[in-house]
C-alpha cells in the first residue's frame, strides 16, 4: 500500500491540483473529503503590469465508494480557476487577444486491485476541460486515462509498468506515454523511485516528512514537520505548470502556458477531527504567460509578471 500511496505525486507533476501538467488522480480509500484553497497576490503597482492581483481557487472532492481487501475504487470532481489579471492579452504569433480568466475541471473514477502477493493494478479514467470557457467547444473537452501495474515487490525493490493518454499534459499532447521505473525502499524511514518520467526521495520520521519530486514538466521540494498536538508546518520550493485549450486559438494543437517558480511556508491547524486548516506565505518568481504546442516551446510573445508576495488558505472537511 506505501508503493500506491506515493504513485500519483511522482508520476507526473504536483498533485493536488487538476490542472497541473499531468496530474493523476489517486484512489482514495479514507473517508469522504472536501478540499479547498484560495491563493491571492498581496500587493500590486502599475510597474507589475497587472490590473489586478493574480488570484487562484481550487476545489476538490474526494469521494470512496469501495474498499476491501482486494478492491478499492473512488469519484474524484475538481475545478480550478486562475486568474492572471493582465486583461487584453496579445499571445502567439497569430497575435491573438485572449481572456485570462482561465478554469479546469475534471470528473473522473478510480479502480485498484490488490493481490496477495503484494503486485497490484489501478486504472483511471476521467473527462477533463481546460479553457477560458470550459466544456464549451468540442475541442476543449477530452478523456484522460491512467493504467498501472506493480510487480510482486522483492524485499527492497518493486517495478512498475503503465501508460497515460491525455489531451493537456503538455508534452506529447493526445499521445500515449508510456510509464516504467521501480520503488527502492532501503529502510523503513527512505523511498527512492524512479523511471520515465519521474523521480521521488521521499524522507520520513515520526514526526516529518521530505518529498523531492522531479518530472518533464515540474518540480517541487516539500517538507512538512508536525510540532504540539494539532499543529505542524511547511516549507515548500519549486517549478509548476499549467496548460489551458483556450477557445479563442487558431491552431487546435496550440495552448496557454503559465509557468511559476515559487517559495512558501506555511502553518497548520487542525480545528478538529474533520476539519484542517492551513495558512501559507509565499513568493513568485519568474511567472511567464505565453502560447505554444508544448511546454518550453514558446511562439509569438513570452510575456513575464514579476515576482510577487502571495497569500494561500486552505481547508479540508472530512465528511
Amino acid at each position: 500500500m506505501l508503493f500506491f500511496a506515493i504513485i500519483p505525486i511522482l508520476l507526473w507533476s504536483s498533485a493536488t491540483n487538476a490542472s497541473l501538467l499531468g496530474t493523476v488522480p489517486r484512489v482514495d480509500t479514507g473517508q469522504v473529503r472536501l478540499l479547498t484553497e484560495m491563493q491571492s497576490d498581496l500587493w500590486t503597482s502599475p510597474n507589475q503590469e497587472k490590473a489586478d492581483p493574480l488570484r487562484r481557487y481550487n476545489l476538490a472532492g474526494k469521494l470512496p465508494v469501495l474498499f476491501n481487501d482486494r478492491w478499492s475504487a473512488s469519484l474524484n470532481l475538481e475545478a480550478e480557476g486562475l486568474r492572471i489579471g493582465r486583461p487584453g492579452l496579445i499571445i502567439g504569433n497569430d497575435a491573438i487577444e485572449v481572456n485570462t480568466d482561465l478554469r479546469s475541471q475534471s470528473a473522473g473514477v478510480g479502480v485498484q486491485r490488490r493481490d496477495e502477493d503484494g503486485s497490484w493494478f489501478s486504472l483511471f479514467g476521467s473527462y477533463e476541460s481546460a479553457s477560458n470557457e470550459p466544456f464549451k467547444d468540442k475541442r476543449d473537452r477530452y478523456f484522460a486515462g491512467t493504467a498501472i501495474y506493480a510487480f510482486e515487490p522483492s524485499e527492497k525493490w518493486q517495478w512498475i509498468v503503465g501508460a497515460n493518454q491525455s489531451n493537456n499534459r503538455g508534452i506529447r499532447n493526445g499521445q500515449i506515454m508510456p510509464i516504467g521505473g521501480v520503488f527502492y525502499r532501503p529502510n523503513l524511514n527512505l523511498t527512492v523511485a524512479f523511471g520515465l518520467p519521474f523521480l521521488l526521495i521521499e524522507w520520513k520520521n515520526e514526526s516529518s516528512v521530505f518529498n523531492l519530486t522531479a518530472t518533464l514538466v515540474g518540480i517541487e521540494g516539500n517538507l512538512r514537520k508536525d510540532f504540539a498536538n494539532d499543529f505542524f508546518y511547511q516549507f515548500k520550493s519549486g517549478l509548476s505548470s499549467r496548460a489551458y485549450l483556450h477557445n479563442d486559438r487558431i491552431k487546435d494543437k496550440n495552448r496557454i502556458f503559465f509557468e511559476e517558480k515559487y517559495i512558501e511556508g506555511g502553518v497548520g491547524v487542525r480545528l478538529s477531527a474533520r476539519t484542517h486548516t492551513v495558512l501559507v506565505i509565499g513568493q513568485s518568481f519568474d511567472r511567464r504567460v505565453y502560447e505554444a504546442e508544448a511546454i518550453f516551446k514558446k511562439t509569438g510573445t513570452d510575456h513575464r509578471i514579476k515576482a510577487d508576495l502571495y497569500g494561500t488558505l486552505g481547508l479540508e472537511f472530512i465528511l
